[in-house]
């Protein structure tokens, strides 16, 4: 189950990173366009080289993969706020 997992991880990535980078671009203003740039791709870097010094402090796996999931519960409210800015525009 981990392989096929991990194979979908692989398969989906470029896919989500794209997005994600034309999705920065439309919504900044152009003036503004590299600076955000940077500073995402600053934030991706130190999450990668933070991952090392996380994995040597937490012993169990479990507890490392809670960790690594916890950030992402904050998405869920970056949808919502996104959710109810589609339902604003629909509305006028």
């Amino acid at each position: 189950m981990f392989s096929t997992l991990r194979f979908f991880e692989g398969f989906c990535l470029a896919g989500i990173i794209l997005t994600l980078y034309a999705l920065r671009i439309e919504l900044c203003p152009p003036g503004k366009r590299f600076m955000i740039t940077m500073v995402a791709s600053f934030v991706a870097m130190a999450g990668q080289f933070l991952m090392p010094g996380l994995a040597a402090l937490c012993r169990d796996w479990q507890v490392l993969q809670a960790l690594i999931i916890c950030p992402f519960l904050l998405m869920l409210l970056y949808w919502s706020y996104y959710l109810w800015l589609l339902s604003g525009y629909s509305q006028s």
